[in-house]
Order: C-alpha cells, then structure tokens, then sequence
C-alpha cells in the first residue's frame, strides 16, 4: 500500500509539489483555504481534505508549505495528534533558523521528526 501523504498549503509553490506527489502515485489528501487551489488538486488526483487535522489524520508525511512560521506552528497543532504512528513532517516554509529548531522539538515530542526541507528556484523550481 502507497504511503499516504497530507499536503497542506497549495499556493504558489505548495500547489506545484502537491502536484508532483500526486502524478507521482501517492495518496494524497490535500488541504488550503484557497478552495481553487484545492479542486485543482482534486482534479490531478487528490483527495480533499476538510481541514488541516483531516488531510493530517492517519498520513504518513505531513507536507507543509504555508506561508510563514506561525502558520506553520498552526498546522502542527492541528496535525501532530492524528498523524500516524512514525509519520514525519517536511517544512516548505520560510522558518527562521531558531523558529525550525522549535518546530522540530515540538514534532519531535509528538513522535514525528520534522526536516526543513526548503525550496528553491521560487515557484518556477517548485513546477
């Protein structure tokens, strides 16, 4: 069975990489408040998620590519008690050095380990 992948943030860089893991065969459950940026996905593949705890909810890799640290901390909030057991977490998101660290620690205690996975290039690189 394909690992399961929550993807929350679908902007103009989040909505791009949403896309590669999708055409590439994973089940994916998506999530933005954008509900365009959603069908978009919806229409390659995904799957919609209501929320953020709901596209989180028993996933394997947590996807994070919101717009800033405390959106960021926000997903976590929301994510970190449902995913499954040995889930991990990838951060798309412009983080301060100190502000990763914290993130980290707080998926960490969660079970979860979380790698800053930046993106570069902008939203050409993303595509």
């Amino acid at each position: 069975m394909s690992p399961v992948v929550a993807f929350v943030g679908l902007g103009r860089m989040g909505g791009p990489m949403a896309d590669h893991v999708i055409r590439a065969g994973f089940t994916t459950r998506v999530f933005d408040l954008d509900p365009g940026a959603v069908s978009a996905r919806v229409d390659a593949g995904g799957s919609a998620a209501a929320d953020t705890a709901d596209a989180a909810r028993g996933a394997d890799v947590l996807c994070c590519g919101v717009f800033d640290e405390a959106q960021a901390a926000a997903v976590l909030d929301e994510a970190l008690p449902v995913l499954a057991a040995g889930a991990v977490v990838t951060l798309h998101t412009t983080v301060s050095e100190d502000g990763v660290r914290v993130l980290a620690e707080r998926a960490a205690e969660a079970g979860a380990p979380l790698l800053d996975a930046g993106i570069s290039g902008g939203e050409a690189g993303a595509r």
